[in-house]
């Protein structure tokens, strides 16, 4: 999902160089930009967020047990501390099958800009 998202961010900031050079519209240009900046942002926020492994089981599928056997052997880094164990949603192993898509949902588009940020945004 991450790279269709990276991939759309891409798409934008061209839409914007040719709303610019090939019809000089400078105020549609910004509004691309802004665009592709904040669902940027939004997908880093959502995927550098920590999590417990508790939480990280519900979300990608895996097992408690099998995500800590992940992070014993070095495959996942612990971001947390000794005893309270944390992984980046971003570290995680997906196994869509057995993921609760509510939760997966809620990481993903939990940073999701608002309209009020996007105007902020479109006219600085």
């Amino acid at each position: 999902m991450a790279g269709r998202i990276e991939a759309l961010v891409s798409e934008w900031r061209s839409e914007a160089l040719t709303l610019r050079h090939r019809y000089s519209d400078e105020r549609l240009a910004s509004v691309c930009e802004a665009h592709a900046l904040e669902l940027e942002t939004a997908l880093r926020t959502s995927l550098d967020e920590s999590v417990t492994l508790q939480e990280a089981s519900r979300i990608s599928g895996y097992s408690y047990a099998h995500l800590r056997r992940l992070m014993d052997s070095g495959a996942i880094r612990n971001v947390g501390k000794r005893g309270a164990p944390r992984v980046r949603v971003g570290d995680l192993p997906y196994r869509p099958s057995r993921m609760l898509d509510a939760r997966a949902t809620k990481v993903v588009h939990e940073q999701r800009p608002t309209p009020s940020g996007i105007r902020r945004i479109s006219v600085t």
